[in-house]
């Protein structure tokens, strides 16, 4: 019964019925005065599948993401009487409800009391003359003190019943369950979802929302404040897979760290804002990200997504040091610098980038002005550009030379890099390509710079290259690259010294993409040369 006017808009144009005031009301609703209301937030993942599982006794009403939840929820309430039982279904942590674009906790009970006292009339009594029961479904909002107290301040100014989780809620495999363990009082009420639908469900109601650009952590994740670094620890001290999203008042602006580095020990998922929209600042005084909990015998997965990081400063790895299994998507890593290696990124895990962009980082006695890395490393669509490294690998250095590496390159454009060394583009320390895969394909070396040509040129790739190499754009092989399969490998176009090849690209500006690239200029070589 909500306006919906995000991005959402068109799903649930399908779910709902529009009535004449412009706001939804799910379809297939029972009665025009039910006694159960659930209310689902639009930001929840697959919310469309419990949308379509709640049980058939109850009213369904799916928040707007964009606005106040509080406000919208009070707002049909007040139209509304006789409710037995109000759901609210929606992410949460310790003493907090991510409601729409608002949260209600701790901190926020006393700005929204007046709302709240109206939820529950005095003439909402269930049967046996017990208040009627608020549901709180969102992962661990009941926990710890905060949530207990979270809880019992609700139940307070509501007049109602509350039940909520202390656990993650959804599904089993990630670790959920539906079980809302905390109560202020004894409730009879079933859940709101078919129990087909409780099994199905493959998402968990648990995140933790930034909306404060500050750097400190002040122990209390349900007063309403949450920082990144709050966010980072909270989610670090859970056992199961946490999510941290950032409020959409964010949007434009920087975070910048005061207190150093921004440790990572626990699987989890940064979900920001886009990389022109929210940037992570390293203020030129520590890393950004370190991403390692210390055991060499037993990893854990992180994804990055829809940020910039950026201005970082550290010895190995200035934006990035990974040891775990890192997947990095739609982000910038820019205008970092390591003392030596890894002037973007560090990585001796496993390492994953799409569509990304990483330039204008710096090496400054080391290797990999963009990546420094071993074990493996894939990117695809990625752009690299702009970096510099003293040693090797303006762009990459990648490879330990002992075996069991894996270099993946996908229709990605390395350009512009800088090196002292060997390999502007990308210097490979990969040996027998018996023992270790190296494909490149799809993809633009050149117009890379080698500075140091004592043992060879080699601007844009330097190492043993195989024929996992095709359809590629290198611009000046050099003369000291075990080049053969390079050459002679399906679709490949191979400049030299003598007669270089440029592959007219434009300059690194916004082509429309979620990073800024290099288009391709009218005349280009490279156009339709890709592997059809």
């Amino acid at each position: 019964m909500l306006n919906s006017t995000d991005a959402r808009g068109n799903e649930l144009d399908q779910l709902f019925n529009s009535s004449e005031s412009g706001q939804y009301k799910v379809m297939g609703s029972c009665a025009q005065t039910p006694s159960t209301i659930v209310f689902i937030d639009s930001g929840v993942d697959d919310y469309q599948t419990l949308v379509n599982g709640v049980v058939p006794e109850a009213e369904v009403i799916v928040l707007d993401s964009t606005q106040d939840g509080v406000e919208q929820i009070t707002k049909v309430l007040k139209e509304q009487a006789g409710i037995a039982a109000i759901h609210l279904v929606s992410h949460g942590s310790p003493g907090c409800l991510y409601l729409g674009n608002s949260q209600l906790s701790l901190n926020t009970l006393s700005h929204y009391a007046t709302q709240l006292k109206t939820w529950i009339p005095s003439t909402s009594v269930t049967q046996g003359g017990k208040s009627a029961a608020i549901l709180l479904y969102g992962c661990n909002v009941a926990a710890g003190d905060a949530g207990e107290e979270f809880v019992t301040r609700l139940g307070q100014l509501t007049g109602g019943n509350i039940a909520a989780s202390a656990k993650r809620t959804g599904s089993v495999a990630l670790g959920g369950d539906w079980k809302l363990e905390v109560t202020t009082n004894q409730i009879q009420v079933s859940l709101a979802f078919e129990a087909m639908v409780q099994e199905a469900y493959t998402g968990v109601l648990a995140t933790f929302l930034v909306n404060n650009t500050g750097d400190f952590d002040d122990g209390d994740i349900g007063n309403g404040v949450t920082t990144l670094r709050e966010a980072i620890n909270a989610a670090n001290a859970t056992s199961t897979d946490d999510i941290i999203e950032f409020a959409s008042g964010l949007s434009g602006q920087t975070i910048t760290l005061t207190n150093g580095q921004l440790e990572i020990t626990d699987d989890l998922f940064i979900d920001g804002l886009g990389a022109d929209q929210l940037t992570i600042s390293g203020n030129n005084a520590s890393r950004i990200f370190n991403i390692d909990d210390g055991d060499a015998f037993n990893s854990f997965d992180v994804k990055i997504s829809g940020l910039s990081i950026a201005d970082g400063n550290a010895d190995f790895g200035g934006g990035i040091f990974n040891e775990e299994q890192l997947l990095i998507s739609s982000s910038t890593i820019r205008d970092n610098t390591a003392q030596f290696s890894g002037g973007g990124i560090f990585s001796d895990g496993r390492l994953n980038i799409e569509n990304s962009t990483i330039s204008g980082n710096t090496a400054e006695i080391g290797e990999g002005g963009a990546i420094s890395g071993s074990d493996f490393l894939s990117i695809a669509n990625v752009t690299i550009s702009s970096n510099q490294a003293n040693n090797n690998g303006g762009g990459i250095s990648f490879g330990q030379g002992s075996g069991g590496d894996t270099l993946i390159v996908n229709s990605s454009t390395i350009t512009q890099n800088t090196t002292n060394g060997n390999g502007g583009g990308i210097f490979s320390k990969l040996g027998n390509p018996n023992d270790d895969l190296i494909a490149i394909n799809n993809s633009i070396i050149a117009q890379n710079f080698d500075n140091d040509s004592s043992d060879g040129n080699s601007p844009d790739v330097w190492g043993q290259f195989s024929s996992n190499n095709r359809f590629n754009l290198i611009g000046d092989l050099g003369d000291n690259t075990s080049n053969g399969d390079f050459l002679t490998a399906e679709g490949n176009q191979v400049g030299t010294s003598a007669n270089p090849i440029d592959p007219m690209l434009g300059p690194l500006q916004n082509n429309g993409g979620p990073t800024f690239t290099h288009a391709l200029l009218p005349g280009s070589p490279a156009i339709d040369t890709a592997n059809p």
